[in-house]
């Protein structure tokens, strides 16, 4: 709109605010940028998009998740056996807290293991996460007692024959499987650019597919081997699969974090506690996860108690989700590539819930595999959708690490809390009405996460205001909105200009282009009372956000934001900041 009416001004003769920019951009140029050499900050390392070294770690990744969050989706197995079979005397509550301390602690701790990838500890963390995590489960099989499952199985420290010393020396192993988690991701993520989405959703299928083995091995060994040996051949399964993977990510990679930097990265950010976006997306993120896993641990014992299933196939409806949970996330993560991220998402959040309350009228064994495919297959997104927006909802990469581990800690309490509490609410009088309630919280806490998505999506998209600058609406194309720029009265893009003005605060200084060493560069002072910072670019994008599979950390794609870690200088006769960059007309640039 603004590029309209600043051609109509032009058009009709009114030129005067093009005359002024031309004016300021001969000053700036004799005054500043010939005398002032451009000095920028040190460029970040070259971002990979694809090739065999990219797969190659897409693959690697991909096994790891087989084992992070596959045996999480196996507990289902675990549930039923412990329930009616190993511990009869615990509750369905109290058995579930093994499988929910697990998931939550996996998601706490990869909040610490962020910032250490960052600091190029990537190899570490993956040789302790891995030997943590596979001595833990071979301690699992000497466990018979329900607290030495709860610290094994659970915690992942375990204890060896009841010994207090065993606790002692396993407590490092607290920390063994969440070090896995986010680095994982990140090694992803900063080898796509164009193909991210479809690389992190492969990336995310190694935890149905590793659900799927740990059920089958769970289930066709237990009755042969017993539990001690079952445990200990998918700790040696795991042993095996760690020792493929992680040559695969390690050999050759240039990726792996800027150890040399030494760039300290903070654990909390005060400032997002008054941030809407922050806020809404993580109160979304809670409910939406406290239902999440309660399908996939119920199930198993649902079709044994409630259908009269046998323990085969019980274990063969978990299978079935978690299959469906594939191709759930490979069609999310191509719908997202052409859609956007934020329409898959809120579609499959809400939708889980609605096959949660489904789950109440399900009579028979073919009706609870048709729940568990389509439950499986919607929920599946619910994964590695989220971590695509949380770029939106904070752009600032100076505090990006902090307020994505504040939100993931909160995350990690639902996945705690979430299925012990439906298993409270199992009634023990037998029948399918015994699962009411565990159904109706399932469904209902999703259902809610899914619509508070809708104000995550308004959050994000609001005008930014000096309090709340987390983006511009997309629907307007902010040219100039300065103290000096009224609505009626809007500066025009300077011809053949590559950039736009600056539009953060009020009060910010015009922005021009001239030209250094022949290439069209934009030129702007820095707000006052900061002469150092940085500049964004924001490209409109309503609801395609991050289209074309663009993340979080670093890169350009067709939408979103790209960061310029370039700093203000101060020139001869003002400040000012210099920089030549490719960017569509369509582009809003911010200093901050």
């Amino acid at each position: 709109m603004s590029n309209r009416m600043a051609r109509r001004d032009l058009e009709d003769g009114k030129g005067t605010e093009m005359e002024e920019i031309n004016d300021t951009a001969k000053s700036l140029t004799n005054s500043t940028v010939e005398k002032v050499p451009v000095t920028l900050a040190t460029p970040p390392a070259p971002v990979l998009d694809g090739g065999l070294r990219a797969w190659l770690q897409v693959a690697g990744s991909f096994l790891v998740f087989s084992n992070l969050w596959g045996f999480v989706f196996a507990f289902g197995s675990f549930q039923s056996f412990y329930t009616l079979d190993y511990l009869p005397s615990k509750s369905a509550s109290d058995i579930a807290w093994i499988g929910t301390i697990g998931t939550g602690l996996l998601i706490f701790v990869g909040i610490l293991s962020g910032p250490l990838f960052d600091l190029g500890y990537f190899r570490s963390m993956l040789i302790i996460g891995g030997v943590g995590e596979t001595l833990a489960m071979f301690l699992l099989s000497l466990c018979t007692k329900y607290w030495q499952i709860l610290l094994t199985q659970g915690i992942m420290v375990g204890l060896f024959n009841g010994r207090d010393c065993a606790i002692l020396y396993q407590l490092h192993l607290l920390t063994s499987i969440g070090l896995l988690y986010l680095p994982g991701l990140a090694l992803v993520g900063r080898s796509f650019k164009k193909h991210r989405s479809m690389a992190m959703a492969i990336t995310t299928c190694g935890a149905p597919t590793g659900g799927i083995i740990y059920t089958l091995l769970f289930q066709q060994l237990i009755g042969k081997l017993g539990f001690a040996w079952t445990v200990r051949t998918m700790a040696f399964f795991m042993l095996g699969t760690y020792a493929i993977s992680f040559p695969l990510q390690l050999w050759g990679a240039s990726n792996l974090g800027d150890l040399a930097s030494g760039t300290k990265r903070k654990m909390f950010d005060p400032t997002a506690l008054r941030d809407l976006p922050f806020w809404s997306y993580s109160f979304a993120n809670f409910f939406i996860f406290t239902g999440y896993m309660v399908p996939f641990i119920y199930l198993g014992a649902y079709g044994q108690t409630e259908l009269g299933l046998t323990q085969t196939q019980s274990l063969n409806v978990l299978i079935a989700a978690q299959a469906a949970s594939i191709a759930g996330r490979l069609i999310a993560g191509y719908t997202a590539s052409k859609v956007g991220v934020m329409i898959p998402w809120i579609t499959a959040a809400i939708s889980s819930g609605v096959f949660c309350i489904a789950w109440i009228g399900i009579k028979s064994e073919s009706s609870l595999i048709a729940f568990a495919c389509l439950f499986g297959a919607f929920s599946g997104p619910l994964i590695p959708l989220p971590p695509a927006v949380f770029s939106l909802v904070c752009p600032d990469q100076t505090v990006f690490g902090a307020r994505l581990g504040m939100a993931q800690a909160i995350g990690s309490v639902a996945s705690l809390i979430g299925a012990p509490i439906a298993g409270a609410l199992l009634g023990k009088g037998g029948g399918r009405d015994s699962y009411l309630g565990l159904q109706l919280f399932s469904g209902l806490v999703m259902i809610f996460g899914g619509c508070q998505l809708i104000t995550v999506a308004s959050s994000i998209l609001r005008k930014p205001t000096s309090n709340n600058p987390v983006m511009a609406s997309p629907q307007t194309n902010q040219l100039d909105k300065t103290s000096e720029a009224t609505p009626d009265k809007e500066i025009a893009k300077p011809s053949g200009a590559c950039c736009l003005q600056g539009t953060l605060h009020d009060g910010e200084p015009r922005g021009t282009t001239t030209t250094v060493a022949g290439i069209e560069t934009y030129v702007v002072e820095p707000p006052q009372g900061k002469a150092n910072g940085h500049i964004v670019l924001y490209f409109p994008d309503v609801w395609g956000f991050f289209n074309n599979g663009f993340l979080v950390m670093d890169g350009f794609a067709d939408a979103g934001f790209l960061t310029l870690g370039l700093d203000y200088f101060r020139g001869v006769g003002g400040q000012a900041c210099c920089f030549t960059t490719m960017v569509s007309a369509d582009v809003d640039v911010r200093c901050y």
